[in-house]
């Protein structure tokens, strides 16, 4: 990526889509219908797929219902183009176009300079030939993971499909199951892998044109609760405050840190190497960065320069607004299918935001029950899709509040009874408990299980911290503490 001349900055958005064979999220498009819909944000392309047999001969036609101007391409189900159309300032496109293959083709829909937003209506005709579907040559794929003790549904948990040529990976939602709606008819491998438990495989086969279900249970962990010593991260990072973590969709480690220039910098660890620092592209924040799986996307979360709240996906970072203001680092992750993020705001109160199906962001609502906190919030959803917020009370007493799946709030309780903090909670599912990580009186970094009020024994380190963040490696089932030290 580069600007024309090299001679100025600039802000984009990439957009990357496979066109052969046809993206698994591509609609469906059969002969004789017509579809609506918009290239939003801008930049955006649209993908359709549609089943085509050699001898047909097809008309696409894109026509702009508002914003830009319409471009269509058709691809082979080889990958090569077959017919494109992109008139200047013109309110249509359409390919006239005989079909020299059979199997799925790929239409995709863009806008003239890829410069504005616009809505489209796009319409496949058949106009001669047999124009009949070949036999369709993709199934669905419904995958459910449970306990092998209890039975319970796990959500969280990353399922990854695997055959000669197809790599997909999705997470269960708080129904403990995911859908991978195209796969390629023929024999599948499946891996799971939850926090806290063992990884589960199984074999899967797909049929064409139908759903099959397969159950996956998995083996709760036991483990010595061993830590091992501390050791700094490679490559000279420095912070002013405290990192974040997140293992992504490809279960590379990514650590994201508030560089000492206010910018973002992030560091990637796989196969135990980790790659150079690099800067996330028009990131700046005056606290720690907070980051999260949206799907299978990392977003990011930042108190802005302004003070307020933006976020981003951090692959493709066009950043959003979200208003608010706080003196600390946000909690955000995924409930219910949808990010929340918390904030402590400048009263001392918690607030959320809620982004919904559409994509809009909800305004800044108080978290019912009136906790106070002195310090950033920390949140984790459980195995039974029950959101547990955890914060440093006034008192500097660990409290929480949990809100179920079907976002009803309960009440404010001591967390973990025997510590206080003056940095933290950060917290993180531990099997079937949470794990609970603070900076003490003492300056140490302390840690406990603890479920609702019942927390074990606290145990430390004799680190000292200025902050504290803790993730669990689902490659190893294992527990990560990163800190900023003094």
């Amino acid at each position: 990526m580069s600007e024309w001349a090299n001679d100025q900055t600039m802000g984009y958005g990439l957009a990357l889509e496979r066109v052969a064979p046809p993206s698994p999220s591509a609609p469906v498009i059969p002969y004789g219908t017509t579809r609506s819909d918009g290239l939003d944000p801008v930049g955006d392309v649209d993908l359709f797929a549609f089943d085509g047999t050699t001898g047909d001969t097809v008309v696409v036609q894109a026509s702009r219902l508002n914003g830009g101007h319409p471009c269509v391409e058709l691809f082979r189900p080889d990958g090569t183009r077959l017919g494109s159309h992109c008139p200047y300032n013109s309110s249509s496109a359409r390919i006239d176009a005989a079909l020299d293959q059979t199997g799925p083709y790929t239409i995709l829909v863009s806008e003239w300079a890829n410069d504005q937003t616009m809505g489209y209506g796009l319409a496949l005709q058949c106009v001669s030939g047999p124009c009949v579907a070949p036999p369709p040559t993709t199934g669905s794929l419904t995958v459910t993971v449970r306990r092998s003790d209890t039975n319970a549904l796990l959500s969280g948990a990353l399922v990854t499909a695997a055959s000669p040529g197809t790599l997909q990976a999705q997470t269960t939602g708080s129904s403990g199951t995911t859908t991978f709606s195209t796969l390629q008819a023929g024999s599948y491998s499946l891996t799971v892998s939850l926090t806290g438990f063992q990884t589960g495989s199984t074999p899967a086969t797909v049929s064409a044109n139908t759903t099959s279900s397969v159950t996956i249970l998995l083996t709760s962990i036991t483990t010595t609760g061993s830590w091992s010593g501390w050791s700094a991260v490679p490559g000279g990072g420095q912070t002013g405050s405290q990192p974040a973590a997140v293992i992504d969709s490809t279960g590379v480690l990514r650590l994201y840190i508030q560089g000492i220039d206010n910018g973002l910098w992030v560091k990637q660890k796989s196969g135990g190497l980790w790659s150079d620092w690099s800067r996330v592209p028009g990131g700046g924040s005056l606290d720690g960065p907070t980051a999260f799986l949206d799907g299978s996307a990392v977003r990011l979360v930042v108190r802005g320069l302004d003070n307020s709240l933006w976020t981003a996906l951090a692959d493709t970072p066009t950043w959003t607004h979200l208003g608010g203001r706080s003196e600390r680092s946000p909690a955000a992750l995924l409930h219910a299918g949808s990010p929340s993020i918390f904030i402590r705001g400048l009263d001392g109160r918690l607030y959320e935001t809620l982004r919904d199906q559409t994509g809009v962001w909800s305004q800044w609502a108080e978290v019912p029950g009136g906790g106070q906190s002195s310090g950033q919030p920390a949140a984790v959803v459980d195995s039974t899709g029950t959101l547990h917020l955890y914060l440093q009370g006034i008192d500097n007493s660990l409290w929480t509040n949990q809100v179920s799946p079907t976002l009803a709030w309960g009440q404010w309780t001591v967390a973990a009874v025997g510590r206080r903090a003056t940095v933290g909670p950060a917290a993180i599912l531990d099997g079937d408990r949470m794990r609970l990580v603070v900076r003490g009186l003492d300056n140490q970094i302390w840690t406990t299980l603890s479920s609702d009020s019942q927390a074990s024994q606290w145990g430390n380190d004799t680190s000292q911290s200025l902050g504290t963040m803790i993730l669990i490696d689902k490659r190893y089932s294992k527990g990560i503490v990163f800190i900023h030290g003094i």
